[in-house]
């Protein structure tokens, strides 16, 4: 089920239906894309696991607007 969602990129955040397995972070795309890599999903062992590696994943990322 969907638990969280991020707006401006059109993630979603899932976990499995008994709330101790892995959630998958994924990537949504609104169009048909000719990338392979899209959309993406990010799998995660536990809810522990993506509390502790998703906010330093995201640092690592490049400003959107280029700043």
């Amino acid at each position: 089920r969907a638990i969280a969602r991020r707006e401006r990129r059109d993630d979603v955040l899932f976990q499995t239906a008994d709330d101790r397995g892995p959630v998958f972070w994924v990537h949504l795309t609104w169009r048909v894309e000719t990338d392979p890599s899209w959309p993406s999903t990010e799998r995660y062992e536990s809810m522990d696991e993506f509390l502790e590696r998703w906010p330093r994943e995201e640092l690592d990322e490049e400003p959107e607007d280029g700043a």
